[in-house]
């Protein structure tokens, strides 16, 4: 697996696995978050960790070393699975039942998660009642009759466990093309023989916004632990990154300001104002119009008289159309408000 770095956010740290500390790359001491990577709800950020021995050179990790990535601040951790006993198993009715003192979250049969159900109503199911655990297994599978560890379980989480804000497997550390060489500026597969760690690290997850919640950013103690090639821990370097929140919203559709969004001179002298021009053959101030059932103004029977701002029918009586409105020698006449004269 490869990819575009490109497309990642990118933080280079170097640290001192002696001290265990982070360093500048001449192997001076630092401290202060703008050495501290970082990062916010919904990125993904490419980490290269250069790592130093005590004396400033290149720390050789071994070959076929592989890591993991996890970023929290309690490591408050998952109980253990363990293993029964094949003694501890009895039939009853059809089914298997042992005591255990822990209450149970998870069940396993030879690795193989069984479906917790009080009714036992299918094969592969398992219940709980206080202290008595019950299996049902398919006809002829005995857990008497296996290695111990045949029927496993997990202790039912505590309250203090929480999942980890960030965490990266083994499949997202030191991909091809995931170190940058600054002094080339070009981009290679890390070399755990001269000290480069590579981690792609995915805050777009649910256990990311769940733990940070609304905190506008938490600092959150990071562990890159290495494997060696036998399987074996061989080491641990911890940091510090700061976990960012960000803004966000319902909106999934933006506004787009076009031609539909706003309204030009036309459009509001239509909203805001009627307007007439002139008629040909009418003299003075005195101009002939109508408006019909429609709104619109043409030019028939009704006559006025306009001053400055003020426009009156020359008749009165009920049923006439006052207009306020003002001349515009360039445009004509500008109606601002039309009301009904009942007189």
């Amino acid at each position: 697996m490869s990819l575009n770095p490109q497309t990642y956010q990118f933080k280079k740290i170097y640290y001192n696995a002696s001290t265990n500390e982070t360093v500048t790359s001449d192997n001076t001491s630092i401290s202060g978050s703008n050495y501290d990577p970082s990062i916010a709800l919904g990125q993904k950020l490419l980490l290269n960790a250069q790592i130093l021995n005590d004396d400033g050179t290149v720390a050789n990790l071994g070959a076929g070393v592989s890591a993991w990535f996890g970023a929290d601040i309690d490591y408050l951790n998952k109980p253990p699975i363990l293993e029964s006993a094949s003694t501890d198993w009895e039939l009853n009715t059809g089914n298997y039942e042992a005591t255990v003192t822990d209450t149970l979250s998870e069940v396993y049969k030879d690795g193989v998660a069984l479906t917790e159900d009080a009714t036992l109503s299918a094969v592969d199911t398992w219940t709980q009642v206080e202290t008595l655990v019950t299996v049902k297994l398919d006809a002829g599978e005995d857990p008497t009759a296996e290695d111990d560890g045949y029927i496993s379980y997990r202790p039912t989480v505590g309250d203090d466990y929480t999942p980890l804000f960030l965490e990266s497997q083994s499949d997202y550390v030191n991909l091809a093309d995931s170190w940058y060489d600054e002094d080339l500026g070009t981009w290679s597969t890390p070399n755990p023989l001269i000290g480069q760690i590579s981690v792609v690290v995915n805050a777009n997850t649910i256990n990311f916004y769940d733990r940070l919640s609304t905190d506008a950013n938490t600092q959150l103690r990071c562990q890159i632990q290495l494997v060696n090639s036998y399987g074996e821990d061989s080491a641990i370097y911890t940091f510090f990154l700061t976990a960012s929140n960000k803004y966000t919203s319902d909106s999934l559709t933006p506004l787009e300001l076009g031609e539909d969004n706003y309204y030009d001179k036309t459009a509001i002298d239509a909203k805001v104002a009627l307007k007439v021009d002139k008629p040909t053959g009418v003299v003075g101030s005195e101009w002939l119009f109508t408006i019909n059932s429609a709104g619109v103004l043409t030019q028939t029977s009704f006559k006025i008289t306009s001053s400055d701002q003020l426009l009156i029918p020359i008749e009165g009586e009920a049923g006439y159309i006052s207009l306020t409105g003002k001349r515009d020698s360039i445009t004509g006449l500008v109606i601002t408000d039309i009301e009904e004269y009942t007189g």
